[in-house]
């Protein structure tokens, strides 16, 4: 029987019917950008709503407080967007497939608009959608002015928000809340405060991973809520948001909403069966870690990838201070040539030859990849398929 935790509310519901999943807490962790963080972490479900999350409580805020300190977004290409490869290998920012999917579900649209970014970062995403929207003004919202000189540089920018969403007095046709919701105590309250600084008409656009495709959602510390599909649909639901459409086919292992002032859904019923999802994953990536140690005792030994999955594995094999990792291998030509503490970021043709590359990838991404992967040198290996 799954202990509960009676003195902590659920993230969205606010029923106090959480119940934590077991074994979690042994498993190291990641920062959302990418940097290793150990072990310590709660994971719960609520037996109400079934949305998986972390606890807030004052170890949590502590543990935030010191990864925003030192936050460096896209630190392994100097601050260039992620790239999403495409089947056929080619590179995409991932706003660019954000952009496609605003325009092509919101053909109405104002000549001249107005938009916000939420958790605008360095702008990377504000740039793309001002390329789209030539006409519109753009205003960003962040934690700290910090990044005000990168964000005026970009055409159609006027204005960064750094206080409460509450003290926005403009009103916008695009709010984009790309990578924000995870990180929050009160994600439906910040959906609701989001809809308070729209137009009538506007558009709403939340981007969040889907932990139902990718368990390493689970690892990345800061990452507060877990959303699937379903609990994503509910959470919008109850802020009092109309939906448009909510699809986890925009991008790979995240999930897209669109929504506006509209009516409002009845609450649907949140999807059974998150506490064995949260049960699977931690089993799964346990499993995968084992296979990565033993695979790490190869004298040449590499990791595939430099974003969250890889860097999570380095720091749960020890980091610098174990030195099994003897470089990490990329397709990303923005990361290629750089160092991550100190160990080169390779081209899959800059493999050595006698080399083992433990690639943490998922079912998707090994279908993908491992075709191309088998052309270049050293040998690879994969985990078990997730899903299943």
């Amino acid at each position: 029987m799954p202990k509960e935790l009676k003195s902590h509310n659920c993230l969205i519901c606010i029923e106090d019917r959480l119940a934590v999943v077991d074994g979690f807490e042994t498993l190291s962790r990641v920062t959302s950008d990418c940097r290793p963080w150990p072990a310590g972490g709660l994971l719960a479900v609520c037996q109400a709503c079934y949305t998986i999350q972390k606890i807030p409580d004052q170890k949590w805020m502590d543990e935030v407080d010191r990864i925003y300190a030192n936050y460096e977004i896209y630190h392994q290409a100097a601050g260039g967007e992620q790239k999403v490869f495409q089947t056929d290998g080619v590179a995409r920012p991932r706003s660019d497939h954000l952009v496609d999917c605003f325009l092509q579900n919101v053909p109405d649209r104002p000549d001249h608009g107005a938009m916000i970014d939420i958790g605008c970062g360095n702008g990377v995403a504000l740039k793309n959608f001002g390329k789209a929207l030539p006409g519109w003004t753009l205003d960003g919202h962040e934690l700290s002015d910090k990044v005000l000189d990168a964000l005026s540089q970009i055409s159609g920018f006027q204005s960064l928000h750094t206080g409460d969403l509450s003290a926005i007095s403009e009103r916008y046709h695009l709010a984009t809340v790309i990578h924000v919701l995870e990180h929050v105590p009160m994600p439906v309250a910040t959906l609701a405060d989001v809809m308070a600084l729209m137009h009538p008409d506007g558009c709403i656009l939340v981007e969040v991973p889907n932990v139902a495709a990718s368990p390493f959602d689970l690892v990345i510390a800061d990452h507060l809520t877990h959303f699937t599909k379903e609990t994503l649909h509910y959470a919008a639901v109850r802020s009092g948001m109309g939906i448009e459409m909510v699809s986890d086919q925009v991008l790979s292992k995240e999930l897209t909403l669109l929504g506006g002032l509209g009516k409002t859904e009845a609450f649907p019923s949140g999807a059974k069966g998150g506490e064995k999802l949260a049960e699977n994953a931690v089993t799964w990536l346990k499993s995968l870690l084992d296979g990565a140690l033993d695979a790490s005792t190869e004298p040449v030994f590499g990791l595939f990838g430099s974003s969250i999955a890889s860097q999570w594995l380095y720091g749960a094999l020890g980091g610098a201070t174990e030195d099994r990792v003897k470089f990490f291998v990329d397709e990303d030509v923005d990361r290629v040539g750089r160092k991550i503490d100190g160990i080169p970021i390779i081209a899959p043709s800059q493999v050595p030859e006698d080399a083992i590359i433990f690639a943490p990838l998922l079912a998707g991404a090994i279908a993908t990849l491992a075709p191309r992967l088998e052309q270049s040198p050293g040998t690879y290996l994969y985990p078990s398929i997730w899903p299943a």
